[in-house]
């Protein structure tokens, strides 16, 4: 069976893209964010910023190459997506005027206070062990307060696996030239050896082997 889902040509890639985001849900830390509508414009700078691969979209899983579109590989995103197999072609159908069983997902619903610590906890239960009586803004707010002494900087922020955080205007230019999406937005520390980590961008993109002692490249640790 094909994967090859064909697009009409009328319908732009922007317009795709945003479409393929609402008929989705959002997964893991993605509950986390994507609260409000995305436009055409989002839509756009993700393609922009992507060398036409979009893997997360305001934290919705795409994983689709646009890059021969309006011909799109639907077996990534039809494995994330709620009505399973087929997905990407009843979305297709429809901008071509045929009636289709599927129902749109819409905006990430926001999680409570209490449900997001419980994402929080069962999605690091193999990374950090907690007392029970940890909270995550309790942990949050103990993990930006974790620095060190720098040579050049003043202060190096200390970085576990799975922290977020935030890069200085240095970094993110080079992240930037790498093309990564979202730059001024959070990345997630990842890889960390003794010697080295990785940076994942918030929708993807990556800065691998980074000097764990290498001071100037965060500016503000969020923590989980």
């Amino acid at each position: 069976m094909s994967t090859i889902v064909k697009f009409p040509s009328y319908v732009s890639k922007e317009k795709c893209l945003v479409e393929l985001w609402k008929y989705t849900k959002a997964v893991g830390f993605g509950r986390l964010h994507g609260h409000q509508k995305v436009s055409l414009d989002d839509a756009k700078n993700a393609l922009d910023n992507s060398l036409m691969y979009v893997d997360y979209f305001h934290g919705k899983p795409i994983k689709t190459y646009f890059s021969k579109y309006p011909n799109l590989d639907s077996r990534l995103y039809d494995r994330n997506e709620p009505d399973g197999p087929g997905s990407m072609q009843k979305i297709a159908n429809m901008f071509a005027g045929k009636n289709e069983d599927i129902k749109p997902v819409g905006v990430t619903k926001q999680l409570s206070k209490e449900d997001g610590e419980k994402l929080f906890k069962s999605s690091t239960l193999n990374v950090r062990s907690f007392d029970t009586s940890d909270s995550l803004f309790k942990f949050l707010e103990e993990q930006t307060q974790q620095t060190q002494q720098s040579k050049t900087s003043g202060k190096y922020h200390k970085v576990e696996k799975f922290d977020r955080v935030m890069l200085t205007d240095e970094w993110i230019k080079k992240a930037k030239n790498l093309k990564i999406p979202y730059t001024t937005d959070w990345f997630m520390v990842l890889d960390v050896n003794h010697q080295t980590y990785s940076l994942m961008g918030s929708m993807g993109g990556k800065i691998s082997n980074i000097d764990l002692n290498l001071s100037g490249v965060i500016k503000k640790n969020l923590g989980i």
